[in-house]
C-alpha cells in the first residue's frame, strides 16, 4: 500500500519533469549554474533547485504565467519550497498534510497548464472524499420512539439516509414550536440552521470552483450567490416537502419561505454530522446542477424581487470596482426571543451607506445592502 510520502514523492518527480522544460526555457543557464553552486545543488531536475530558479529568478520565469495570476503562482511557489522542505526532514505525511501538499501542486499545474494537472485532481478529489467520511457509528437502538419517528419520517429518510433519526427531528423543529412547547421539546434547529449554512456555502464553492477552473474570484462569487439564497433553499425545501414535516409554533405557517429555507440549512446541518460531508456533496449536487437550467423567475413564488437578488454581492462587486474597502455590515438582534428582529447598517470606507431591518441577520444584511444599491444608483428607485 502506498504510503502519503510515497505519494508525495513520485508526485514532486512527475513535476519536476514536467517544470524543467519551462524553467531552461525562461531563465537563462549562466544564472541556473550559479544557482546550482550557491545551493550546493547539483541536480538541476530535481524539484527543489527548480522551485528555488523559480522563485529565485521570478522577474525572468513570471512570464510563463498570465499577468492575472503571477501574484498567486508565486505564493504558490513558495508553499511548494515549504512543502518540500518538511518533505525532506518528515518520515511520512498526515493524510491533511498531503491533501494540502497535492492541493497546492494542482494549483500551480493548473496556472502553468502542466499535463500533470488532471491526475493531480483527481488525486485531490480522492483525499477530500477520504478527509470527509464520517467515523462508524452503532445505529441507534430501536425503541419505541425511533420506530415511531422512523416511520414519521419514512418519506424523508428515502432521501436522506440518516444513521440517527432524532438529529432529523431536532433540524424539523422551528424555535417557535419549542416556545411553545417547552416539556415536549428541549432544543430548536437554529444551532444546525447557523452549521447548514456554511455547509452548503462550502459545498456549492467546491462545486463551482471544481467544474469552472477559468472563473476568477469575481466569477465564482457571482455563481456561487445566484444559488445560494434563500429563495433558491426554499424551493430545494419544497421539492423535499419539509413543509409537511417541519414542526412550528401556532401563528407560524409551515410553508413561509423563511421557515422553509431555515429547515432546509438546519437538515443540512444534521446530515452532515450523521453522515459527512461527501454524503452531503451527494445529496445537493443534483439540487445545484438543476438550479442551473432554471431561470431567475421561476424560483418560490413568495419571495420578493428584493430578497431573490443578492444584494451584497452587487454592493461589493461595486466596491471592489471602485477600490473601495469591502463593505462592512453591523447587526443588532432585539425583540422576543422566539421572533427576533435584527437591524442591519452596511459602511464601506467608515461612511454609512444603508440600514434595514430583516427575520434574520442574513434578511437584514441583505435588505441594507439593498438600500445601499438603491442610493449608490445600482438600482431602480422606486
Amino acid at each position: 500500500m502506498t504510503t502519503h510520502r510515497q505519494q508525495i514523492d513520485s508526485t514532486l518527480v512527475e513535476l519536476a519533469e514536467q517544470l524543467h522544460p519551462l524553467v531552461t526555457a525562461k531563465i537563462d543557464l549562466t544564472d541556473l549554474n550559479k544557482l546550482s553552486r550557491q545551493k550546493k545543488l547539483p541536480n538541476q531536475k530535481d524539484i527543489c533547485f527548480l522551485l528555488n530558479a523559480m522563485y529565485q529568478y521570478w522577474d525572468d520565469f513570471k512570464y510563463t504565467i498570465d499577468e492575472k495570476e503571477r501574484t498567486q503562482a508565486k505564493v504558490l511557489i513558495s508553499e511548494l519550497r515549504e512543502i518540500r522542505n518538511g518533505h525532506a526532514h518528515h518520515q511520512d505525511f498526515s493524510l491533511r498534510d498531503t491533501y494540502r501538499a497535492l492541493d497546492t501542486m494542482q494549483r500551480l499545474a493548473n496556472l502553468l497548464n502542466l499535463e500533470i494537472k488532471t491526475k493531480l485532481d483527481e488525486q485531490v478529489t480522492a483525499l477530500l472524499k477520504e478527509i470527509s467520511q464520517p467515523t462508524t457509528r452503532p445505529k441507534e437502538d430501536e425503541t419505541p420512539e425511533i420506530k415511531a419517528l422512523k416511520q414519521k419520517y419514512a418519506e424523508l429518510l428515502e432521501k436522506l439516509p440518516f444513521n440517527e433519526v432524532k438529529q432529523l427531528d431536532l433540524a424539523l423543529t422551528h424555535s417557535s414550536y419549542l416556545w411553545q412547547n417547552p416539556y415536549e421539546v428541549h432544543d430548536d434547529n437554529e444551532r444546525l440552521e447557523f452549521l447548514g449554512d456554511t455547509v452548503i456555502s462550502l459545498v456549492i464553492a467546491h462545486y463551482f470552483y471544481q467544474n469552472n477552473p477559468r472563473y476568477r474570484e469575481a466569477e465564482l462569487t457571482q455563481v456561487k450567490s445566484s444559488i445560494e439564497n434563500n429563495a433558491n433553499l426554499a424551493r430545494f425545501a419544497q421539492q423535499l416537502k419539509l413543509g409537511n414535516f417541519v414542526k412550528v409554533g401556532k401563528g407560524e405557517s409551515q410553508d413561509s419561505y423563511k421557515i422553509l429555507s431555515d429547515a432546509f440549512e438546519a437538515v443540512i446541518g444534521a446530515y452532515f454530522l450523521d453522515s459527512g460531508l461527501n454524503a452531503v456533496q451527494a445529496f445537493l449536487t443534483p439540487f445545484i446542477e438543476s438550479m442551473l437550467h432554471t431561470p431567475p423567475d421561476s424560483v418560490a413564488q413568495d419571495v420578493s424581487v428584493n430578497q431573490s437578488l443578492n444584494y451584497k454581492n452587487k454592493l461589493q462587486h461595486w466596491a471592489q470596482t471602485k477600490r473601495q474597502n469591502v463593505p462592512e455590515y453591523k447587526s443588532i438582534k432585539a425583540g422576543l426571543q422566539h421572533s427576533p428582529r435584527f437591524t442591519a447598517t452596511v459602511i464601506i470606507n467608515g461612511k454609512q451607506y444603508g440600514q434595514a431591518e430583516g427575520k434574520n441577520k442574513k434578511e437584514a444584511e441583505q435588505n441594507a445592502a439593498f438600500k445601499a444599491c438603491k442610493q449608490l444608483g445600482l438600482v431602480a428607485k422606486s
